[in-house]
């Protein structure tokens, strides 16, 4: 996996965002070899929002 989390996970739900946020991760990071810059952007905020609901922080 390419993220680093430097937190702990309490519950199997906080695991289940942050497998699927390297999931999001790993695939923006195709998007962006194939200079896909539009699905890039989209993919790493859906990353970002999967480690803040990971971490129970909410806006």
């Amino acid at each position: 996996m390419y993220l680093q989390f430097n937190y702990e996970c309490n519950t199997r739900k906080d695991i289940a965002f942050l497998k699927q946020a390297g999931y999001f991760f790993k695939n923006s990071s195709l998007h962006a070899h194939e200079c896909d810059f539009r699905s890039f952007a989209g993919l790493i905020l859906q990353v970002l929002d999967e480690e803040i609901m990971a971490l129970g922080v909410y806006p």
